[in-house]
């Protein structure tokens, strides 16, 4: 039996720590190493976002508009092996916080947010921009 060789690299998982998050956050606030993929997407009449979160609990999960950002935070457990020795593990766990700067105002009214399959999709329908008239004299 031919045995596929492991290549071990110790700077792959440090510059993976600095590129994934522990920096300060947009808005200021420390973020946790575990940050889901984020896809964003803009359609005619709105924005889409899509998170890769498997593993999370709709219970878990907290979604909020502050100003021209939205905030996406919660938290994916560990699953708990009794008496299983780990080997390797590239999974992370824990609290995640996701800062987005929105591109376009959004209509807090009638946002619409679903967990399906380990993915979030928040649709974020866009505000029509009202322009100020001005009159001339």
């Amino acid at each position: 039996m031919r045995r596929k060789k492991i290549y071990f690299d110790p700077f792959d998982d440090f510059l993976r720590v600095f590129s994934d998050g522990l920096v300060q956050g947009e808005r200021g606030r420390e973020e946790s190493p575990w940050r889901p993929g984020v896809d964003i997407y803009e359609i005619e009449k709105g924005i889409i976002i899509v998170v890769e979160l498997p593993g999370v609990k709709k219970e878990n999960l907290e979604i909020s508009l502050d100003e021209d950002y939205i905030i996406i935070e919660g938290r994916r457990y560990e699953p708990v092996y009794q008496f299983v020795k780990c080997h390797h593990r590239e999974s992370l766990y824990g609290n995640f916080r996701r800062t987005i700067k929105l591109p376009r105002r959004i209509d807090e009214e009638n946002i619409k947010a679903e967990l399906r399959e380990g993915l979030l999709l928040v649709y974020l329908p866009v505000r029509e921009e009202e322009t100020a008239k001005i009159r001339i004299d």
